[in-house]
């Protein structure tokens, strides 16, 4: 069945329904709270990704710094000791006595905010670069480029304080992972229709607070997870059979954004290759439209390979690498490196915060990873290998290549590099939803029961934001003489660059949404008739039912 209507940003925002608003509304609150919690420079690569974008302030649009010609500038290196992140050796102000701050602050250290250290200030004691390589100039540069615009439409913004410079990157990666419930609720509309699944999927993305952790810090890693979830979202609406040629141009815009975001959105392709085949395979779509179509998106997503092309000439590879360390003399055993692989892989996907310096233990990641599979597997039917490759594929192909990247690091240094569970989530969009779906598959014989399903999604997900805060809050700001919660909480808040009621306020706020929101989910699980699917959805239901996921 072919739908030639076309995907429109106006029309995803008009099937979202009020409550999957509220749940956006709560999640971009819970996003606020996350970006307060880590300290500054305490989230991954956050100094070299606050560096990149002062640096690119004011720049040419086209300039861009070789990933082997850039350092990290000593204002930001000296911003790192005054903030009590690290601290520098005053005999090699390049070097630092210890290599990362391991939690612990009082509110008692926090200094006045107006004495708090603005980039103008930290630039003029030294302007020169450090010896210290920024690598982050490996990456491409669009969200680089975003945040510098932004930041430089700030009047003044050199002579503000650099941990409220910081709180603003960060409120801006929080600006763009908002609108996730409402595409996640698109996706689920899309390939199943049912309300009860919509909310389930609009309440997902709960279940892995390393994504609020990362989409709430100063990262590229936030615009790569929309940009690919969004695209997943077109992706499912041309499988059901939409050959548009507006549904094409979106296709190739967002995957172009998102292959100027980071590299791993090269895997992303594939994922388009398998949308266009599934929908002559199993929605009749005729080959040479789909053909067409397709070559549409790769002409608009092929004009990023300027910045892969300009590398593989200049430096032999699409996205240049610093250099490894040193061979070790001793290397580690097979079983040794699956072992670390697998518990490094888990933890880091579902929360290890700051530098990966705490969060969940091995039993709990090992748990929550052997359920997912569990449920992904209870989702999926024998002949939905093409659905299968769209919404999963390219996360498979991220962490296999960085698997094979870690296992030749560990045969030659004999430790684990470039192993994290976040590489996976080019595809957690997909994996998110058949999470839901193998939930609701559990009880498809149980109607009534079904429009419950929402509730172990709300639950886990509370259960697993809070637990994520009491030990982030227990680590990055208690002491031994200051041990308490309610202590870690006034370091919190005397150590934030916004006003300390503002914070409160937004906790309060929060709290309040969430108990209308429980009322509102529970009164939808109490109405009668609400399992149908939507009206605008019911063209995508197959003709042929085993191709796809039940719906």
């Amino acid at each position: 069945m072919t739908d030639t209507t076309g995907f429109s940003l106006r029309g995803l925002l008009a099937d979202t329904t009020p409550v999957i608003w509220l749940i956006t509304a709560a999640w971009t609150l819970l996003l606020c709270l996350w970006s307060v919690l880590p300290p500054i420079f305490s989230a991954p690569d956050e100094p070299q990704h606050i560096d990149t974008i002062i640096d690119t302030v004011g720049r040419s649009p086209l300039m861009w710094v070789t990933p082997d010609g850039d350092r990290m500038s000593n204002a930001i290196l000296e911003a790192q000791d005054r903030f009590g992140y690290r601290t520098r050796d005053p005999q090699n102000p390049d070097l630092f006595l210890d290599d990362r701050r391991l939690g612990g602050r009082t509110a008692e250290e926090a200094f006045p905010r107006d004495e708090r250290p603005s980039v103008a200030a930290l630039s003029a004691a030294d302007r020169l670069p450090s010896s210290r390589l920024n690598q982050m100039y490996q990456h491409p540069p669009l969200y680089y480029r975003t945040a510098a615009w932004v930041i430089g439409a700030i009047p003044g913004w050199e002579r503000l304080g650099l941990d409220v410079l910081v709180g603003i990157m960060r409120l801006l990666s929080v600006v763009v992972v908002a609108p996730l419930p409402v595409v996640m609720a698109g996706l689920a509309r899309v390939l199943d229709g049912r309300r009860s699944l919509e909310l389930s999927a609009a309440l997902s993305p709960l279940l892995v607070p390393q994504l609020a952790h990362l989409g709430s810090v100063t990262s590229n890693d936030g615009l790569l997870f929309v940009l690919t979830a969004f695209l997943v979202l077109l992706l499912a609406r041309v499988y059901r059979g939409d050959t548009s040629r507006s549904t094409a141009t979106w296709v190739g815009t967002v995957l172009l954004a998102a292959m100027l975001t980071k590299g791993f959105a090269l895997f992303m392709p594939v994922a388009v290759v398998a949308a266009y085949g599934g929908a002559v395979r199993v929605s009749g779509v005729e080959p040479r439209a789909a053909m067409a179509r397709l070559l549409r998106s790769a002409a608009i997503a092929g004009l990023s390979l300027w910045w892969y092309g300009e590398n593989l000439l200049r430096f032999g590879g699409v996205q240049p690498s610093v250099a490894a360390p040193p061979a070790a003399d001793e290397h580690g055993s097979v079983l040794g490196w699956l072992g670390r692989a697998w518990i490094t892989q888990t933890q880091t996907f579902w929360g290890r915060f700051g530098w990966a310096e705490t969060g969940f233990g091995e039993v709990t990641t090992t748990t929550l990873s052997i359920v997912v599979i569990v449920l992904v597997l209870i989702a999926v039917r024998k002949r939905e290998g093409t659905l299968l490759t769209v919404l999963l594929l390219p996360g498979v192909l991220a962490i296999a290549t960085t698997i094979g990247q870690s296992w030749a690091s560990w045969d030659t240094i004999g430790t684990i590099r470039a192993v994290h569970g976040r590489y996976f989530f080019v595809s957690l969009a997909g994996l998110l939803l058949l999470v839901v779906m193998g939930l609701h598959r559990l009880v498809d014989r149980w109607p009534s029961l079904a429009r419950w399903t929402w509730v172990p999604v709300f639950v886990t997900g509370v259960w697993l934001h809070a637990s994520s805060w009491l030990t982030a809050v227990d680590y990055f700001w208690t002491t031994p003489d200051a041990p308490s919660l309610a202590d870690g909480g006034r370091a919190l808040l005397a150590w934030q660059p916004w006003p300390p009621l503002l914070v409160q306020v937004t906790a309060v706020a929060l709290a309040l949404l969430g108990v209308e929101l429980l009322r509102r989910l529970v009164a939808f699980s109490r109405a009668d008739g609400t399992t149908t699917a939507h009206p605008s959805e019911e063209q995508h239901e197959s003709e042929d039912e085993e191709d796809h996921v039940p719906a």
